[in-house]
């Protein structure tokens, strides 16, 4: 339901009876509107929201019902499917960082504990022999991802998380400030334009533009009808590269203008496509999938994507990136 802000329905299970489906309601980036878990009706087709959380499963052996939150703690509460209702408060089983939550027949709990946002890191170069050296001495680590190079090489546009550091930031090379540019948790995945003066971002229904300086407030450049993971614009300024992410990750390219014509890239019900990028004359796109069974490197040309199309990695292939004269593609390997 898009009027609600819903994205995406989620994790769905079957509950004893067969006639109702729990399921997660996921809200986007959004941090203002949390995940919801909610049962469906099959012959009424309606469903009722009853409790918030990201992923939820139920565990026919106790009656109860488990329910990850979206910071990664886990809950359980005493569950009646057939009304369907919790009939106590949730209790506390983990702290935050659960993931991909598994119960055996016999009653144990498996999950995962993730690191998540209490990662640091500092981005660092690294010459074409491997040496890595310091960008700046006076940086500390911080919870630091989603890492772009300005064209000019001068800065880097980076995205943060956590409570009092969350946004895009800039940092000046070498040794200049660190400053943000956005204070919002949920616009993420940065881009730079082409002549350097501004960078692109997502949030949960919009593609922003945001000048690099901060002179200026955060504009909608296009507003988003379906989930879209990654947004990259063409060199000449006329293409912008989509990865859209319901029902899967596909490829597309829409070209700005009056006629807005659409280019699928790469699309398939059975295999993801993702992290697309143009060479510098637009004429090349490079990009992962994995219809070989793992993530690969591909190259198409562009727009005219379905001439052609080669592998480029050969042992696994991500996140791959043109050089600046157009002649080599660095990619990270599996």
């Amino acid at each position: 339901d898009r009027s609600r802000g819903e994205w995406a329905h989620i994790v769905p299970q079957v509950l004893p009876g067969g006639r109702r489906v729990l399921f997660g309601v996921w809200h986007g980036d959004n941090p203002e509107a949390p995940g919801e878990i909610a049962v469906l009706d099959l012959r009424t087709r309606l469903h009722k929201v009853i409790t918030s959380g990201s992923v939820a499963h139920y565990d026919q052996r106790t009656g109860q019902l488990l329910v990850q939150l979206d910071n990664g703690s886990l809950l359980a509460a005493p569950f009646d499917p057939s009304r369907p209702a919790l009939e106590g408060p949730p209790l506390p089983l983990s702290g935050t960082g659960t993931a991909e939550v598994a119960i055996a027949g016999g009653g144990a709990l498996v999950y995962r504990v993730s690191a998540g946002g209490n990662q640091r890191a500092k981005p660092v170069r690294v010459s074409r022999t491997g040496r890595e050296s310091v960008i700046d001495s006076s940086w500390s680590p911080g919870p630091y991802w989603d890492v772009r190079l300005s064209p000019d090489g001068r800065r880097l546009a980076l995205v943060a998380a956590g409570d009092s550091l969350s946004g895009i930031w800039i940092k000046q090379l070498d040794g200049g400030p660190l400053s943000r540019l956005t204070a919002a948790a949920n616009v993420y995945h940065p881009e730079w334009t082409s002549d350097g003066r501004d960078l692109t971002g997502l949030s949960r229904d919009e593609l922003l533009s945001l000048r690099a300086d901060g002179s200026r407030p955060a504009a909608t450049l296009l507003k988003l009808v379906e989930p879209v993971g990654d947004a990259t614009w063409s060199h000449d300024g006329r293409w912008l590269v989509l990865r859209t992410e319901a029902p899967n990750f596909d490829l597309r390219a829409v070209r700005v203008g009056d006629d807005s014509a659409t280019v699928t890239i790469s699309a398939s019900p059975r295999f993801s496509e993702m992290a697309a990028t143009l060479s510098p004359d637009d004429r090349w796109v490079a990009y992962v999938s994995d219809e070989s069974g793992r993530h690969e490197v591909y190259v198409r040309p562009f727009p005219n994507t379905t001439d052609a199309r080669w592998q480029i990695s050969t042992a696994g292939g991500t996140e791959p990136r043109w050089s600046h004269g157009g002649k080599e593609i660095f990619y990270r390997s599996a």
